[in-house]
């Protein structure tokens, strides 16, 4: 399980923003290195990208589209190899922010799983 192994985190944004919070960057580096263990070599990530509910459904699945591109970006610059990670976008498929009950900034993220494994709640 590599969320336990690495510690897998959503990453954040700013609103209308493909550039991730500076300190889910740092998380980032931390996260291509431990994926680059010999043990973990092998494993693919999927990430998707999300967005708030404002904005038109085909603007939010291009910003969606554009921050999984940018985490794919950072986490190569910190070494970990392309061909290991896929990106898409949910755009605000599944967005329950309104900005009073849940924070519309829980739904700008970009969600990282391993490709092939089970995923289930804890």
């Amino acid at each position: 399980d590599i969320a336990k192994e690495c510690g897998l985190v959503q990453t954040h944004f700013e609103f209308d923003s493909a550039e991730p919070v500076p300190q889910d960057q740092i998380v980032l580096k931390a996260l291509a290195a431990c994926l680059d263990q010999p043990k973990l070599s092998d494993i693919t990530l999927a990430l998707v990208g999300r967005a708030d509910g404002r904005g038109t459904d085909t603007y939010n699945n291009a910003l969606g589209l554009r921050r999984a591109a940018r985490v794919k970006a950072l986490l190569v610059g910190a070494g970990m190899s392309a061909d290991r990670i896929k990106t898409s976008s949910r755009g605000d498929r599944g967005a329950i922010g309104d900005d009073m009950a849940v924070s519309f900034g829980y739904d700008r993220r970009v969600d990282a799983v391993e490709v092939g494994a089970v995923h289930a709640p804890r």
